[in-house]
């Protein structure tokens, strides 16, 4: 499921997190209907500690902004989506959980009026 995340599914970029996300037809059944993972590259991000202080930011403002993107999807009855919340910027400016929190509620917002799912890409992906 991961790898036709990465090669199949569309994108929405703001300026340091990208939202990866795609359909998925799965026996599980979700209370949410989203399944999300989180990505910082290492290429990016080299030193550990840094990585998962940027990821336990990033799950805290998803923990926090996620029923924008529930009630999108449930709202909509759409299948199921799988989500990847990337980071793409430096590790020498990780910012506070205010601008990731803002991010991605522009994100989810972007991916909420495109249908999510639907047949178009997005604009700005």
């Amino acid at each position: 499921m991961i790898e036709q995340l990465f090669t199949k599914g569309k994108s929405c970029k703001a300026s340091f997190l990208r939202v990866i996300y795609t359909r998925f037809a799965s026996q599980e059944a979700l209370q949410s209907g989203v399944l999300v993972m989180f990505v910082v590259s290492k290429k990016n991000v080299r030193h550990a500690v840094k990585r998962n202080r940027i990821k336990r930011l990033m799950r805290e403002a998803y923990r926090l902004e996620k029923v924008q993107l529930v009630d999108a999807v449930s709202q909509q009855e759409m299948v199921p989506i799988a989500v990847a919340i990337a980071y793409t910027g430096k590790a020498s400016q990780i910012p506070p959980l205010a601008l990731f929190r803002r991010e991605l509620r522009e994100l989810f917002t972007a991916l909420s009026a495109s249908n999510m799912v639907g047949e178009g890409e997005l604009k700005n992906g």
